[in-house]
C-alpha cells in the first residue's frame, strides 16, 4: 500500500505462510482475498481482517457494483449469490465455474467448454463456444478476452473468437474502459495497454 509519504509498505494478510491468494477483488474501501477454501475482507482503514465465508472448494468470486458477492463453488457446481450483507439471497445449480466477471450489468461465466454470458441473476443469455484450453477471463464496456494463467495468447470475442499474441505471458488482467493492465507469467512485471490497442 502506497503510504502518504509515498512509500509502498506491504500488507500482511495473515501469519499463515501457506495462504495463498487465489483471485482478489479490490473495493473503495475493502480488499477481498479468495484462497480456495475462504473469502477474507481486508479493511483499508482499519487493517482488520474479517472471513465473509468459507467454503469447500471456491473457484472464483466477484463483488457487484452493488457489493453483493457472487462465489463459484466448483464441486458443488453451483453459483451463490449474497447480499450485501453476506447472507445468501439465492443459488444457482448446475454451472461449473472455472472462473467469472461482471461488467456492464452482465456476469460472464468461464466454463471448461464455454462462455456463458447472463445477467445479474445467472439467468444465461448467449453462449459462447470455447476451443482452446483457458481458465480466466477479463471483461469491461468493449471487451471480453479469454486466457490461460502463464500463456502468450489471449482470445478477443469478436463474432469468433480472436487469437491476439503478446511479447510476455499472462498471469492475470484487469482495467477500465482506457487501459488493459496485464501482470506477466512471473508476476514481477504489469504490461498497460491502450484500451483502442487490444482489437
Amino acid at each position: 500500500m502506497l503510504s502518504e509519504s509515498k512509500e509502498l509498505k506491504p500488507i500482511t494478510f495473515t501469519d499463515n505462510p501457506n495462504y495463498r491468494i487465489y483471485d482478489f477483488s479490490i473495493t473503495p474501501f475493502a480488499i477481498y482475498l479468495n484462497n480456495g477454501s475462504s473469502i477474507d475482507k481486508y479493511y483499508l482503514a482499519s487493517g482488520i481482517t474479517e472471513v465473509i465465508l468459507r467454503s469447500s472448494n471456491i473457484s472464483s468470486f466477484i463483488i457487484t457494483p452493488s457489493d453483493e458477492l457472487i462465489y463459484s463453488e466448483q464441486q458443488k457446481r453451483e453459483l451463490i449469490f449474497l447480499d450485501f450483507t453476506n447472507n445468501i439471497k439465492f443459488e444457482k445449480n448446475e454451472i461449473k465455474a472455472n472462473h467469472l466477471c461482471f461488467a456492464n450489468d452482465q456476469l460472464y461465466i468461464l466454463t471448461k467448454k464455454a462462455l456463458l454470458i447472463s445477467d445479474e441473476y445467472a439467468n444465461i443469455l448467449e453462449s459462447k463456444e470455447i476451443t482452446k484450453k483457458v481458465n480466466k477471463i477479463f471483461a469491461d464496456s468493449t471487451h471480453v478476452i479469454i486466457f490461460s494463467s502463464g500463456e502468450r495468447l489471449a482470445y478477443l470475442l469478436e463474432d469468433d473468437w480472436k487469437a491476439i499474441e503478446l511479447p510476455h505471458g499472462i498471469r492475470d488482467m484487469s482495467g477500465n474502459n482506457r487501459f488493459i493492465v496485464m501482470l506477466d507469467e512471473n508476476g514481477s512485471t504489469l504490461y498497460i495497454y491502450s484500451s483502442s490497442l487490444i482489437e
